[in-house]
């Protein structure tokens, strides 16, 4: 039994979190953590990984959001076989959330698997609700409010997960889509085409992609960059979510920091966001960091995404090309999308309660 006064946890399995809340929810609640964290810089951590020497990685990431009462930690686990081109996932485990209650500090949830949000209850990625959520927080900061085309390259369960929440924030009228495989993209143009009621269309070449859009997501598993600065024009923004594998590179298991864009988009970015600039230099990664430690770059011209969500302006002029690189996961939003599924399973009477 639950001890007197307390309240019995609530455990949410995968079946619960399937669809269980709008991305637009997703990206209140993200948007809500960030402002928290932008006025009690203790609350996240740096993401944290660990690999083994068979190739499993687990990752950590812990965050307190008193906006949503929560505070606790999200871990998941993946096989990861990489090779020089892209990264790689022979096995990922569903992921666990830990949600405590920051007002009082009883157990409040415990999350095995994925939240989903509603517009896409089958894309059940570890972390695609959160990263999609974090990414359109950056891109509407710093992209030209009058953008209408979306640009994006990659067509899997992020490019999917993104395009929801981008819609969620902003009316884009058309959106371009390329990947190398031609059906995986023709697939990705029809079906999204018809669940948001947007027209996609599937470009030849990522050259279509970036010179016909307002915006450029970069959302693939590659390892090196896929996107030529050369091609930007002025105006444009480029948003990127490859994650560090700084770790695989200490262990000998590749040779170089991941990275989606190249140096010249770096160069003639007017104005860089990151999720952290603690989480860039912990990681080494490849892109902002390595220039910066070059010389070829400096952190005053890198804004974090905690100052873009209070209101810092993303750029200075209509003709600039900005850059959001959402360089890590914070615990503090996938805490906020944890305590978001928990609140709304609550409110439907889903889960089943831990009484022990």
């Amino acid at each position: 039994m639950t001890a007197s006064g307390s309240r019995a946890p609530l455990l949410l399995l995968p079946a619960d979190l399937r669809g269980i809340i709008p991305m637009a929810d997703a990206n209140e609640a993200v948007r809500k953590a960030f402002l928290d964290w932008g006025e009690h810089p203790d609350l996240n951590a740096t993401r944290q990984r660990m690999h083994a020497p068979s190739g499993v990685r687990v990752s950590v990431h812990p965050g307190v959001t008193p906006s949503w009462s929560a505070g606790g930690v999200l871990i998941h686990c993946e096989w990861v076989n990489p090779n020089a081109q892209e990264q790689n996932y022979d096995k990922v485990a569903p992921p666990a959330t830990i949600i405590y209650n920051s007002d009082d500090g009883e157990l409040d949830a415990v999350l095995v698997g994925s939240v989903s949000c509603r517009e896409l209850p089958d894309v059940r990625s570890s972390v695609a609700v959160r990263t999609a959520a974090t990414s359109t927080l950056g891109t509407m900061a710093m992209a030209r409010a009058d953008s209408e085309v979306l640009g994006i390259l990659g067509s899997g369960d992020q490019a999917r997960n993104h395009l929801v929440s981008y819609l969620a924030a902003h009316p884009f009228k058309q959106v371009l889509v390329y990947s190398r495989n031609v059906e995986n993209r023709e697939r990705f143009a029809a079906e999204m085409s018809d669940s948001t009621g947007v027209p996609v269309i599937a470009v030849s070449d990522s050259e279509s992609a970036v010179t016909g859009s307002d915006v450029i997501l970069a959302a693939t598993n590659s390892n090196v960059p896929v996107l030529d600065g050369n091609l930007l024009r002025p105006g444009q923004h480029v948003t990127s979510i490859v994650g560090s594998n700084v770790g695989l590179v200490k262990a000998g298991k590749v040779a170089t920091q991941r990275r989606e864009v190249d140096d010249v988009t770096l160069q003639r970015s007017a104005r860089i966001g990151v999720v952290s600039k603690r989480q860039a230099i912990h990681d080494q990664q490849g892109d902002v960091y390595k220039q910066v430690e070059e010389g070829s770059l400096s952190w005053d011209n890198v804004v974090e995404l905690t100052d873009l969500v209070a209101g810092l302006p993303g750029r200075h002029s209509d003709d600039e090309i900005t850059l959001f690189k959402n360089n890590g996961g914070m615990g503090i939003a996938d805490v906020a999308v944890g305590a978001a599924a928990f609140a709304a399973a609550r409110k439907a009477g889903i889960g089943t309660a831990l009484d022990a």
